[in-house]
């Protein structure tokens, strides 16, 4: 019933889903480019390889997430056996992935945030109070900020694309619980 429908909520999970993979290797190239540039403009060649490291294992995790979503979609759309119990248990698998990317996302900004703190420790352990440059501490609190900002939208995009839908099969299961 829910599998067959063309716009039903498993559609449009496997279609957000496979869109969302697609996009994976442009997100791939840009990030990897951005880190070149980036280290190189500001003189941070020496963490390069733990920035681009940390990057290509967030784009891998990630990878590996999405199409783990997508094959568990693509599985609930299949099931015909025990409906009610392996869509259930496919649906809460979804939700844990959705919660495993959170704090994945958490972590990545972590170690970011520690890589770009080991690139600059002669400049904050060097210098004594008044030496310091607070345009620069007051910018990386704001970028800090904006990439905490970032995670909050990320999260917001994931529940529209995903949660909404996962809602509403786990409606479906209830009316046919009852």
């Amino acid at each position: 019933m829910l599998a067959n429908q063309a716009d039903g909520p498993l559609a449009r999970m496997e279609r957000n889903a496979t869109r969302d993979l697609r996009l994976l290797l442009f997100v791939l190239i840009i990030n990897v480019g951005n880190v070149f540039s980036l280290t190189k403009r500001h003189g941070l060649t020496e963490v390069r390889p733990a920035l681009l490291a940390l990057v290509l294992v967030m784009v891998a995790f990630v990878a590996w997430s999405m199409i783990t979503q997508l094959r568990i979609v693509r599985r609930m759309q299949q099931e015909v056996g025990a409906v009610y119990l392996q869509l259930k248990s496919q649906i809460q698998r979804v939700r844990q992935l959705m919660q495993l990317r959170r704090y994945a996302g958490g972590l990545f900004l972590l170690g970011l945030i520690t890589i770009i703190l080991y690139s600059q420790r002669n400049r904050f352990w060097s210098t004594e109070l008044e030496g310091i440059d607070w345009r620069s501490v007051a910018l990386a609190i704001l970028v800090i900020a904006a990439l905490g900002v970032m995670v909050w939208i990320g999260e917001y995009k994931q529940q529209q694309r995903y949660g909404r839908h996962l809602d509403q099969l786990e409606a479906a299961l209830r009316e046919l619980e009852a």
